[in-house]
């Protein structure tokens, strides 16, 4: 008995590295692992050096009800996140997005994009108790929304100007960000 705890106090590093190696392998704690991992590495978004307008004319998603919302002409800032369920990094930002929108849902348009079913959607906001507004598009995306990364967000000011387009996790609850949608608000429409 001696002889394995004078081996664990010499090689604690070496066993503790073996264990996290094991929760990687396991699919179940893998996600959250790298969930978590995402929160501590999440910066905050960059601002766009130059903005450039971006045509929403036509665009149109649908809610979890059902309820068709054409995306044109709001006359707010914008925010469109495009994520999904599967993927660690956009689960690690949910809940950042969840405190800003709680926030600014009443001055700023906040759109969650997925292809996937409303039904695993609904489930997943339910689980993690979100209230963020979530859609699937019924027709083509925008031009300047092609990407093929997630989570992907763009930030529009409310002339359709391009303000953030930031590809990866990042703290959408940070000063920065916060002190960037405090600003769009206070640009005259």
């Amino acid at each position: 008995m001696k002889t394995i705890f004078k081996f664990l106090k010499k090689q604690w590093q070496n066993v503790l590295l073996l264990f996290f190696i094991v929760l990687l392998l396991i699919p179940q704690t893998r996600f959250k692992i790298q969930v978590f991992a995402q929160q501590l590495l999440a910066f905050s978004p960059s601002i766009e050096e130059t903005s450039k307008e971006v045509n929403l004319s036509n665009w149109e998603i649908v809610d979890a009800n059902g309820m068709v919302l054409r995306v044109e002409h709001i006359n707010k800032p914008l925010v469109v996140n495009f994520w999904a369920t599967w993927c660690p990094p956009c689960v690690a930002e949910m809940p950042s997005f969840q405190n800003v929108y709680n926030d600014y849902k009443d001055d700023v348009v906040f759109v969650f994009l997925s292809n996937e079913d409303v039904k695993t959607t609904k489930a997943f906001a339910e689980k993690h108790n979100y209230t963020l507004p979530f859609y699937t598009s019924t027709n083509s995306l925008p031009e300047a929304f092609n990407s093929d990364q997630l989570p992907t967000t763009y930030v529009l000011d409310a002339k359709d100007n391009l303000i953030i387009n930031h590809t990866g996790s990042a703290n959408w609850n940070s000063k920065k960000f916060r002190s960037t949608l405090d600003e769009l608000l206070s640009k005259p429409e």
